[in-house]
């Protein structure tokens, strides 16, 4: 898939996502688990400087930031950026700066974050290698980076998987970018 039509499906995706998540049972349970291993993974503390590179909406942000954390989300979708900082107004939190931009071209100085976070984005990066290649140019010496893809061995993975099915034999093209 080309990187305008990933654009396109992530700004459509990012109308009403928290709601659209969280109406979901099993997408809500796999997303909240997903969050707390993150959580857990980085442990983000005061002070510290986090990027989370694929932000969406900011959701993991608001944890980071929550707990005193300098945060910095990256996403190229607009949508999901307009959101994100929409749900950041509601908490009024100022430790937060959301960006547009590309993972593969990040516009900060070297070593410049103490953790990176790429949760569930990477596998929809068509050049996917630069991105990690950035992410840990701008990562500190002895930083944190943490990487999440999804479960296909869960409910919803193996849900995703019998779609592809489904679509490869009536002939209709995937919509989500993997």
């Amino acid at each position: 898939m080309k990187e305008k039509e990933i654009k396109k499906f992530f700004d459509e995706m990012s109308i009403n996502r928290t709601f659209k998540l969280e109406s979901d049972p099993i997408l809500n349970y796999e997303q909240a688990m997903r969050q707390q291993a993150v959580i857990e993974l980085f442990n983000p503390t005061k002070g510290e400087k986090i990027l989370d590179v694929g932000c969406g909406n900011a959701r993991d942000i608001l944890i980071f930031a929550k707990n005193g954390s300098i945060c910095v989300g990256i996403d190229f979708s607009e949508g999901m950026i307009r959101e994100g900082k929409k749900d950041i107004d509601g908490v009024g939190l100022k430790n937060i700066d959301l960006l547009i931009g590309s993972g593969t071209h990040l516009p900060f100085k070297n070593e410049t974050f103490d953790k990176v976070s790429c949760s569930e984005i990477i596998e929809h990066i068509p050049n996917y290698e630069n991105a990690v290649v950035e992410m840990k140019r701008v990562l500190k010496k002895h930083g944190k980076l943490v990487i999440t893809t999804p479960n296909w061995h869960s409910l919803n993975g193996l849900l995703r998987i019998l779609f592809g099915i489904v679509c490869f034999i009536l002939r209709k093209k995937r919509r989500h970018p993997y």
